[in-house]
């Protein structure tokens, strides 16, 4: 018994470490940044950050993250929560599509509460499940600025909302840089450290 508890502890551990590295935090800041760029500059390249957002993420996770803490393996419990994860993330989307596009589109309520509700309702059931799945207790704070954000948008527009989301955004911006920092100072790259017990 106690050795299935230390090895849940070392997993949750092991877990735990790959959102060391700041690369979430800096991934979602792009998506709460993005809207807030485009309204400002009216410039509907700046679009694209939404692409770029999981590139860095994925990217990051390839060249940052792995060299330095390794790929894990986790047991089979973990990886049926993983597996949760993209399913429930998968069905909790084309729930609140099809609510979207029942209740704004065909619906279409002139009431601003019941849009800013309908909007709420959606963005906080997926991002709170995702925070959720994850299990990783900073992402309900970003969800929640997020889900404000938008919130405000709708219901009072420009300038309001992109401006919520610049200023929440650089916050979570620059909490996943320092993460990153504090990351690429803790864990040197493996192979460093296999050379230097190989002198």
């Amino acid at each position: 018994m106690a050795y299935a508890m230390n090895l849940k502890q070392i997993e949750r551990k092991a877990w735990v470490s790959h959102f060391e590295d700041g690369l979430w935090d800096i991934a979602l800041a792009m998506f709460m940044l993005t809207p807030a760029i485009r309204t400002f500059t009216d410039n509907v390249w700046f679009t694209l950050l939404f692409a770029v957002a999981p590139l860095v993420l994925i990217g990051g996770k390839r060249f940052i993250t792995t060299p330095r803490i390794g790929r894990v393996k986790f047991g089979r419990e973990r990886k049926d929560r993983q597996r949760r994860i993209l399913i429930a993330f998968g069905l909790t989307i084309l729930i609140t599509h099809a609510a979207l596009v029942i209740v704004l589109g065909v619906l279409n309520p002139s009431e601003t509460w019941m849009r800013v509700v309908t909007i709420g309702l959606c963005l906080g059931a997926i991002l709170g499940l995702v925070a959720y799945l994850l299990d990783i207790p900073r992402l309900y704070g970003y969800f929640l600025l997020l889900l404000t954000g938008w919130v405000l948008w709708e219901a009072f527009g420009d300038p309001t909302g992109p401006i919520w989301l610049a200023l929440s955004g650089g916050v979570v911006l620059t909490i996943g840089i320092a993460l990153l920092l504090r990351f690429l100072h803790k864990y040197p790259k493996l192979a460093e450290e296999v050379l230097d017990n190989n002198v």
